[in-house]
């Protein structure tokens, strides 16, 4: 026995050490700073680490860091977009095609184009899809397509879009991951789908009766999708309380959003505002718009 301990001893890999990139980034994470010196701080490690493989993750960080708000604590922690933005598209390039990293990344790009470009971003969600092809992925993009059809005015596409999210397991059975982490991730973007499609049809400009008779039939045809049931009679007590014919504008609606591969260890929170103008005082008819902030530990979804 004791020779056998002996041989595992000589034997054993040895536990690789933290580089020096991964300490610094590890530090900076736990740092409580004031943005400006945190951002000089994040910019100097970037610079001193650009070939480092999870550079990519620095920049994400950063980007993140630039989309906050805290004016109670710094009068000049004012949310930087453009810079934000710009250090995603930096994240994306630096990662390897095809990688969780270079994902999360187009992702982050690609959302925040939605309603500026949604050509543009539509070019990027299809650019994932051609480099992978896992369940959580394409159920990410289906979701997310709603979104840039939404900002289109497709409003048909929109909601077949969310409808394939919904019947996400019941068309396919074995889009199911088997790892019970990821499977957790997909059910959350189905229990997403579930709020925002139930709110994007109460701002429908057709009559009340309508719209409340559309929310009905997608629950009736999805009975066992418990998070549809609840989120549809939230929706219907909320077109109870609009007008017959003009909805007015209802209140945004937090939903659970979903991570990103575990790799990246970074979450979000998708937020659904859609809004409808009255066209004859605003003359601009109906706009959808979509808020996304950082949340962590979204809820469980329960999928059909």
């Amino acid at each position: 026995m004791k020779a056998i301990l002996l041989l595992c001893c000589f034997v054993a890999p040895p536990v690789p050490a933290m580089d020096s990139f991964a300490k610094e980034s590890d530090a900076l994470e736990r740092t409580d700073a004031k943005r400006a010196i945190l951002v000089v701080k994040w910019e100097r490690l970037i610079a001193k680490h650009g070939n480092h493989p999870r550079v990519a993750e620095a920049m994400i960080a950063l980007g993140h860091l630039l989309a906050t708000e805290d004016l109670a604590r710094d009068p000049l922690h004012k949310q930087d977009l453009e810079g934000s933005l710009a250090w995603f598209k930096k994240a994306a390039r630096a990662s390897k095609p095809g990688s969780d990293l270079w994902v999360e990344a187009q992702f982050l790009v690609a959302v925040r184009m939605a309603y500026r470009n949604p050509a543009e971003a539509r070019a990027i969600f299809q650019g994932i899809v051609a480099n992978r092809t896992d369940s959580l992925t394409l159920i990410r993009v289906e979701h997310e397509m709603a979104t840039v059809c939404a900002c289109e005015r497709n409003r048909q596409g929109a909601l077949q879009h969310d409808r394939n999210v919904l019947n996400w397991y019941r068309d396919e059975p074995r889009r199911a991951p088997a790892d019970p982490d990821v499977k957790r991730q997909v059910d959350t973007v189905i229990r997403s789908a579930c709020d925002t499609t139930t709110q994007y049809m109460t701002s429908f400009p057709i009559p009340k009766r309508e719209r409340a008779a559309m929310i009905r039939k997608l629950m009736q045809e999805r009975p066992h999708l418990a998070p549809l049931q609840a989120a549809g009679q939230n929706a219907l007590r909320i077109l109870d309380s609009m007008p017959e014919t003009v909805p007015l504008p209802p209140t945004p609606v937090v939903t659970p959003g979903y991570d990103p591969p575990p790799s990246t260890g970074v979450s979000r929170t998708r937020v659904a505002l859609s809004v409808a103008g009255v066209v004859a005082l605003a003359g601009v008819g109906c706009v959808l718009f979509v808020l996304r902030r950082r949340r962590r530990r979204p809820l469980l979804a329960q999928p059909e």
